[in-house]
């Protein structure tokens, strides 16, 4: 179970590795110590770790004598295993996984999430979702075949390192300069990731590299260039390249694309893995004058670093996640900072939002065997599906709309309190700033205090009334105040339920992607729509997560579900592969049902993961375990296959 055998280039003394142990999480320390060990008898109440609230992933939940002699011990493990004077421990079979996770976690685990939990945890260090084929058929095969990646963001790039691995040849298209997707289009001030990048991570590559708990946007761009470099990646995607429409012929796509020079050209391929997500194109509101404002203006996503913010009386539109985070940042250098709310987030306390992982920690996530992995897996859990059964509505529940369960309720007390303790003695600022909508039904904020800390100054207004219409310079509200402002920024997200647009996409028989999602996009099991043959979507429709996790989660479990539908055409002669009409209408009732019972889409909650009927769209309804398992491998009973040969496309 020697997963992370990196020796340190200089092993420390017993008391400096102690002291750097003690920096740690005292029950992921135990962790290591039992899977370095083996050692079974650590597994009792000696030392097993406290409670832990859902979703405090941060808490220290061992006593500190207890912490104390986990470290004495586990330093005294270390330098023996680093010796190479330590027996090889072999990697826990299923049962003894769950006693573990169940130990770690403190929760009642189903013993369903084993091969979950294997395949996450990876102790031995393996990559058990690297791409493997059955017949393995010849390189000249193989080269007959081509396969289209339109997008070089997370997902798109994570699809170009799964293909090298298969050995099929493969072009990523991306229509910015640089890879990384969202991480390369957004940089306004205070921008991150708002998962904890220890599981905002692949899962081959834990991220023991991370400098910040929630790194902020250059550390991910960076992580996601060099990414393409150490994979190999950089001869395979052609930037500044924009997928303008996809045809459908018989047995491959046509694909045309904008050149940098502006010329246009056609890619032909057999397989097209759309890889643009769900937050490509930025949503602007429908604000009467909002074109003719007398000043500059400008949306998170489209951030102009050439605009001097000093001294400026800024608008910010909208309090979601992007909000969140430019706001304070704004707030340090404007004379005057307006911000206009819909509705308020719902906010989670999270110490460690803006903290930098510490040297001690870092050092220990790169060097202590399996603690990074067992990090990484308790954000897994308390951040994923220990979450979801707060988020279903109870029929029978009498406090609708401020909750939709009894345990809806007791965290609509919980987050509450948190907001009514950082406000104080302002009865007005409380009334803007609590939602009256259950909690879950837009995405939770992290918070370590600062968003209402801002609020709290005195050059800061946050204004809850409608805005009417947009004159020269000023924003009117519906009760006709005029807000004067040099500079308005769009805090209003993405226009997400126009998934792929604008591109075009043409399928069989010249079946057009949007008219067919004329009543909101959809998919079976979020990766293919009836009448596009050999067509795929990462991150595309009921991908986004409802109750948490990370959506790096969700791109392995479709790339590797896209990659066995490319295998079994390869191996079996498939020239092109369409799902049913009715696999895809029995998915999605089953989608309907169960998303229908989620709180985010309850009548009462505005957000962007439903349509104007009111129907969700964006957001998976089940578990993550329900998706790793529904998206394991292919069912070609679901599909409508020709099987002729496979025609040799130019890449």
């Amino acid at each position: 179970m020697h997963a992370d055998r990196e020796v340190p280039a200089e092993i420390p003394s017993r008391e400096e590795l102690i002291r750097r142990l003690q920096e740690a999480d005292g029950a992921t320390l135990l962790m290591s110590l039992i899977c370095l060990t083996g050692d079974s008898a650590f597994l009792d109440d000696t030392f097993r770790p406290g409670p832990l609230a859902i979703g405090q992933w941060y808490q220290e939940r061992l006593a500190a004598d207890g912490k104390a002699a986990v470290c004495a011990q586990l330093a005294d493990a270390l330098l023996r295993f680093w010796s190479g004077n330590f027996p090889p421990v072999p990697a826990p079979d299923n049962e003894t996984l769950m006693r573990l996770t169940q130990f770690y976690t403190g929760t009642d685990i189903s013993d369903a999430y084993a091969g979950m939990f294997s395949e996450e945890l990876a102790l031995d260090g393996a990559d058990k979702r690297r791409f493997s084929w059955t017949t393995n058929p010849p390189p000249e095969e193989r080269a007959k075949f081509h396969v289209l990646v339109i997008g070089a963001g997370m997902s798109g790039l994570l699809a170009a390192k799964r293909l090298r691995e298969a050995g099929i040849p493969f072009t990523v298209i991306e229509k910015n300069g640089k890879p990384g997707g969202t991480w390369h289009e957004n940089r306004y001030p205070g921008c991150r990731v708002d998962v904890g990048n220890h599981f905002y991570s692949y899962s081959f590559s834990p991220g023991h590299q991370w400098n910040s708990y929630f790194s902020q946007r250059d550390e991910l761009a960076a992580f996601f260039e060099e990414f393409v470099g150490e994979e190999g990646l950089l001869d395979s995607i052609q930037f500044s390249t924009e997928a303008l429409a996809a045809e459908f012929h018989r047995d491959r796509w046509t694909v045309e694309v904008r050149r940098p020079d502006g010329s246009s050209e056609h890619i032909e391929a057999n397989v097209v893995i759309s890889a643009v997500g769900q937050l490509n194109r930025p949503k602007y509101p429908d604000i009467p004058g909002r074109e003719s404002f007398a000043g500059v203006s400008m949306h998170t996503a489209r951030w102009d670093d050439s605009v001097d913010l000093a001294g400026k009386r800024i608008a910010v539109v909208g309090t979601g996640a992007s909000a969140f985070q430019v706001v304070p940042e704004l707030a340090k250098m404007a004379t005057s900072l307006t911000v206009f709310q819909r509705q308020p987030p719902w906010m989670k306390y999270n110490p460690r939002y803006h903290d930098e992982v510490s040297p001690e920690v870092q050092w220990v996530m790169a060097h202590v065997p399996t603690y990074s992995r067992w990090f990484r897996f308790l954000m897994l859990w308390h951040l994923g599906d220990a979450t979801l059964p707060g988020l279903i509505a109870d029929p029978e529940w009498a406090g609708a709309p401020r909750s939709l369960s009894a345990s809806n309720e007791a965290l609509r007390e919980l987050l509450t309190a948190h907001i009514t303790a950082q406000v104080g003695d302002d009865p007005e600022l409380l009334r803007k700033v609590l939602p009256s909508y259950p909690p879950g039904g837009k995405r939770m904020l992290q918070d370590n205090g600062l968003w209402l800390q801002t609020l709290r100054q005195a050059h800061v207004d946050l204004v809850d009334t409608p805005i009417s219409r947009i004159e020269g310079d000023a924003i009117i509200d519906a009760e006709g105040r005029a807000h004067e402002v040099d500079i308005i920024v769009y805090a209003t997200g993405f226009d997400s339920i126009k998934m792929l647009a604008p591109m075009e996409v043409s399928g069989r028989d010249g079946q057009k992607i949007h008219a067919s999602w004329a009543e909101g996009p959809s998919a079976y099991l979020t990766v293919t729509s009836p009448g596009f043959p050999n067509f795929f979507f990462l991150y595309g429709p009921g991908a986004n997560l409802s109750h948490g996790g990370s959506i790096i989660f969700v791109s392995e479990c479709q790339v590797r579900y896209i990659l066995d539908a490319v295998r079994l055409m390869i191996e079996k002669g498939i020239a092109s592969m369409e799902v049913t009409e009715e696999a895809c209408s029995t998915y999605l009732e089953r989608f309907d049902e169960a998303a229908s019972r989620l709180v985010m889409a309850h009548p009462s909650v505005n957000n962007w993961y439903k349509t104007t009927s009111g129907r969700m769209v964006t957001n998976w309804p089940w578990r993550l375990l329900d998706m790793w398992q529904m998206m394991h491998h292919v069912d070609l009973d679901d599909y409508l296959l020709e099987r002729t040969s496979v025609p040799e496309v130019a890449a």
